[in-house]
């Protein structure tokens, strides 16, 4: 259950993370903040520690320094700079390390297929789309070999110098675990030369959130997608998260939206949480937190889910107190019982996986990218191993979208025919077959 402060509408993080209380969507990163901190404890595992004094001085000094170490790289010829590049990715992840094969049969494939996708006139955007391995233990360096392999083969795909830009979190929530320098190093490096992902901008104070504005939650679809519909190069990773961020904040909460969209309630969003509060669980819930922050009932809702099933998200199960809520939430949308028994056998099968469909984010593409006449190749960039199977990186079969829509896209696979797909039906094909 999520627990608020004796404050109304702040919600409290364990004392781990700051406290959030910007009534935007940011603050449902508390709720998971607050779970992922639970889970620490309950591992032993402990955190640098970084006072607010530290945030205030030392934090703005290694922003600074991690953005004047971008400027000169961007001054670097593009090849050099990619050495370079390649060199500290390098360094980060050692004494591990694992070559990259420029002459792998699935690049040769995407290599084929771009050449495909360029018959067109425009030049396809490329994305490498890459997965999440765990951010503690053995397989921690794989993070840095994953960019440096994605960055490496679109750079490869591309037949000439290019900067390929990563879209990488730059929040204290992704980079706790490493040292308070080592952090605003990093946030300020990725901030100015990829696209830096700030999922607590809101949070940030002083000079700190002057430096890293540009990285806001709230602007990097628009970044990202124009980024894009340029043309770019771009590695992305899929899940947005490590596992139990990606299944509360991509998995969870896109279901939600489908639900939303399918009920005959969704115009009379007063009649839901009436319906809500009949439940004891949620009455607790409401009365606890109340007045909250949001006005919204359906964030209310999304909230209090939010807050019961993110204790589950570690491990991909759902609890019977997690179901129980979420029955909750369909009956007072008003779903059938047939309708509410597919909707959670459909999340069941998403919250199992490590990596969710992103469907939302593929349509978007679709509408914004493809719709535009910009073709779009796919690069599966994977982590594989752990426990008795050795770790390692694996370039997967390119995917292609050659034109289209929101109403469908045209798919390519190298040896394969065109086929017509919704971009949401192409999310799961693509995410099952390449993704855990």
């Amino acid at each position: 259950m999520l627990k608020c402060a004796t404050r109304p509408g702040l919600l409290l993080m364990e004392n781990i993370y700051p406290r959030f209380d910007t009534s935007t969507a940011q603050d449902l990163m508390s709720i998971v903040a607050q779970a992922y901190g639970q889970d620490i404890k309950a591992r032993g595992i402990t955190l640098p520690a970084k006072s607010r004094r530290q945030r205030a001085c030392l934090e703005p000094l290694g922003i600074a320094l991690g953005m004047l170490a971008a400027a000169l790289l961007e001054k670097m010829p593009e090849g050099r700079a990619l050495r370079v590049h390649e060199c500290v990715l390098e360094k980060l992840s050692s004494p591990n390390s694992y070559p990259f094969a420029a002459s792998s049969p699935a690049l040769r494939g995407a290599g084929q297929l771009l050449d495909e996708l360029s018959r067109g006139g425009k030049e396809p955007a490329l994305l490498a789309v890459i997965s999440h391995p765990p951010v503690l233990g053995e397989a921690v360096h794989l993070n840095f070999e994953l960019m440096r392999h994605g960055v490496s083969a679109l750079c490869c795909l591309r037949r000439r110098p290019c900067r390929p830009r990563l879209v990488v979190a730059v929040d204290p929530f992704a980079l706790d675990s490493v040292p308070l320098w080592q952090e605003g190093l990093y946030a300020g490096f990725m901030a100015r030369y990829h696209l830096g992902l700030d999922r607590m901008i809101r949070l940030r104070k002083g000079i700190g959130r002057r430096l890293l504005r540009k990285t806001a939650w709230f602007t990097m679809p628009h970044r990202l997608l124009g980024a894009l519909s340029q043309g770019e190069a771009v590695g992305m990773v899929l899940a947005g998260g490590v596992p139990s961020t990606a299944r509360s904040l991509y998995a969870f909460r896109e279901w939600l939206g489908r639900q939303l969209r399918l009920s005959p309630r969704r115009s009379r969003p007063g009649e839901v949480l009436s319906e809500l509060k009949k439940n004891a669980d949620f009455r607790l819930f409401f009365e606890r937190c109340a007045p909250l922050p949001w006005r919204s009932s359906w964030r209310l809702l999304e909230a209090w889910c939010l807050g019961v099933l993110a204790g589950s998200a570690a491990d991909g199960r759902l609890e019977p107190g997690g179901e129980e809520a979420l029955r909750a939430c369909l009956a007072a949308l008003a779903l059938d019982e047939p309708e509410a028994g597919r909707a959670l056998a459909d999340l069941e099968r998403e919250w199992a996986r490590e990596t969710p469909y992103r469907e939302r984010f593929f349509r978007l593409l679709a509408g914004r990218v493809l719709a535009k006449g910009r073709p779009i190749l796919f690069l599966p960039v994977v982590h594989r191993g752990g426990g008795v199977e050795p770790l390692g990186v694996e370039i997967r079969n390119a995917w292609g979208w050659a034109e289209g829509g929101l109403g469908g896209v045209q798919v390519l696979r190298p040896g394969r025919g065109p086929e017509s797909l919704t971009a949401e039906a192409f999310a799961r094909s693509f995410g099952e077959e390449n993704f855990k």
